[in-house]
């Protein structure tokens, strides 16, 4: 089984981050993770920091990833492509996995969305949506029939996620649960995460996973 974190930002993006991208998958393999996850925060305002024009901003916003990417083919990492977006319509934060470069690029109007919608859309696109860190406390649970799944275990050690709650509220309803660190900065490395099968090196074979095992996980 191979050590995978889930939720990750990186400084050319999420303007949170303060690690670059290149730097991230070595840190990472010093920790023997084998897998990452560039979850760069996808939120309307942080695009337009980006640039003005939407299309240039939509690509921009796969800096942070290509570079992770191309830095983790070198040194025997694989990186994979999810984000954390946020909808206009509340401040709660949904981890997307298995998206592709092409469903970043074409989602113009995304922010729109309400999340019974953006359900719909990650379902077309044959990707996992799960909400991050659910009971922070400007976050609400959002309905089960929304989600594929809750982050149960987030590592970041500047918030209180009530980790808790988040794990008593996914075995009361009977849905999937991940784990992640939340890394946005040094302390917060190897904080969490998932083992995954040493076969698990694609979107497709990612998602098929996720959606047909329980995966186990790490705390800090």
């Amino acid at each position: 089984m191979i050590l995978t974190e889930t939720h990750l930002h990186t400084k050319e993006v999420s303007p949170c981050g303060s690690v670059s991208a290149k730097e991230i998958p070595s840190l990472y393999k010093e920790k023997c993770y084998g897998n990452i996850i560039v979850t760069d925060h996808f939120k309307e305002d942080y695009l337009e920091q980006l640039s003005s024009n939407k299309n240039k901003a939509l690509d921009l916003w796969l800096k942070g990833y290509r570079i992770a990417r191309e830095e983790g083919e070198k040194i025997g990492v694989n990186v994979f492509l999810g984000m954390e977006i946020n909808l206009n319509e509340s401040k709660n934060e949904y981890l997307i996995y298995g998206i592709t470069q092409d469903f970043v690029l074409q989602s113009d109007g995304i922010f729109d969305l309400k999340i019974n919608e953006l359900y719909k859309l990650v379902k077309e696109n044959g990707c996992l949506i799960y909400q991050a860190h659910p009971f922070r406390n400007y976050c609400s649970p959002q309905k089960c029939e929304y989600l594929d799944g809750i982050e149960v275990y987030n590592g970041n050690m500047r918030h209180d996620s009530h980790n808790d709650k988040a794990l008593d509220y996914a075995v009361a309803n009977n849905m999937k649960i991940l784990s992640g660190s939340d890394f946005h900065e040094y302390e917060d490395l190897a904080h969490g995460g998932i083992y995954l099968p040493e076969y698990v090196k694609t979107n497709f074979e990612l998602v098929k996973y996720l959606s047909t095992n329980v995966p186990e996980f790490k705390k800090s």
